[in-house]
């Protein structure tokens, strides 16, 4: 696929759609529009469409995507919903520079240097870094289920967040795991 006069830079992809974000801050969905589903086997079922930012700020475009969420260059967290419904995960005044999701939980990196885990679209925990240290990246994996939550410090620090026994991230429970690294 091309879009003339642009290029794609990203790409994010989900059970029953796919994504793809340009270089010019567009982002294009395909899906099966009888109910938002893999692509199916007949032609006509798949849809290559761009998906609109909603409520725009002057001069504002996307600049990432994960398979539910979409970042624009204000710091803003738009969610992909197949209802083209406008709404956004936020925290505070924060800024988010990063987003990561899984399943059902996401992470998002603030300008602050905190992380902000959200589930199920709602604020969970905020995540403060070691003291003296920022995080700088951050990832959601999953592992049987169980998301694997990963963040990198300016020390250049892998830093593992788990979860307590009330499904709740607990920074101090594990002691933040590290695992040293030098560039």
């Amino acid at each position: 696929m091309e879009i003339p006069g642009d290029k794609f830079i990203a790409v994010a992809a989900h059970e029953l759609y796919s994504l793809a974000l340009t270089k010019t801050g567009r982002i294009f969905i395909w899906r099966n529009f009888g109910g938002m589903g893999e692509s199916g086997d007949e032609d006509e079922d798949f849809k290559f469409i761009e998906y609109p930012l909603l409520n725009p700020l002057p001069g504002e475009q996307y600049i990432a995507i994960t398979a539910k969420l979409a970042l624009t260059n204000k710091g803003r967290i738009k969610i992909i919903r197949r209802d083209l419904k406008d709404e956004e995960l936020s925290y505070k005044d924060a800024k988010f520079l990063q987003i990561s999701s899984g399943e059902n939980d996401e992470m998002a990196l603030t300008n602050t240097g905190q992380i902000v885990s959200f589930l199920f679209h709602k604020m969970v925990e905020v995540i403060n870094p070691p003291m003296g240290e920022r995080f700088i990246d951050m990832t959601i994996g999953i592992d049987n289920d169980y998301p694997i939550r990963l963040a990198l410090t300016d020390k250049y620090r892998v830093v593992v967040l788990g979860k307590d026994e009330e499904d709740r991230i607990d920074d101090t429970r594990l002691g933040f795991k590290e695992f040293p690294f030098t560039p």
